[in-house]
């Protein structure tokens, strides 16, 4: 808020321009994390409706390569709309485990993506090996999208971090 909100940070109490480049320095780890590479690949912990098509569109914004993404989703989420949105916005998906009760099992989410529509779907019960596979998908020129859950983009960041600096490509 106050990145967009300048005006909240009252005169005196804190010293505007470095609030504003606190502001600026600011990672949160998952929230649209881009690991360098070919493909790109972009953690995001997306797990709803409106997170979801965010990172989409966005990852759309960013490559005009294909988007494919790795995704596993809680049974409590709006799993429909969420598979809405991938089907119309991704060029394919990879559903799979994060190992938690909670978790929608992948074939379910694909027989979902399938009903919207999505094209190039499949699963893998193993998150790492989906996510080898999705960049394989992408190709040099698109996208790799891991979202869906926060525990999924926990899971998989270290793999993204060993991508980013050259150890699995």
């Amino acid at each position: 808020i106050m990145a967009s909100e300048p005006d909240f940070l009252p005169d005196g109490i804190i010293d505007r321009e470095r609030a504003m480049d606190a502001i600026q320095r600011t990672e949160l780890p998952g929230r649209f994390e881009i690991f360098d590479g070919q493909p790109m690949l972009v953690i995001d912990s997306a797990h709803n409706e409106v997170s979801i098509r965010a990172a989409l569109a966005v990852a759309r914004g960013v490559t005009q390569g294909k988007v494919i993404c790795v995704t596993g989703i809680a049974r409590d989420k709006d799993i429909e709309s969420c598979m809405r949105h991938m089907a119309e916005k991704a060029d394919g998906a990879i559903f799979t485990t994060y190992y938690n009760p909670r978790e929608s099992s992948p074939d379910d989410l694909l027989r979902m993506y399938e009903k919207f529509g999505g094209k190039q779907g499949s699963t893998e019960e193993h998150p790492e090996a989906a996510l080898e596979e999705a960049i394989e998908q992408a190709g040099p020129d698109g996208l790799v999208l891991v979202t869906g859950s926060v525990y999924l983009a926990g899971l998989l960041r270290q793999a993204a971090v060993e991508y980013a600096d050259g150890r699995q490509q």
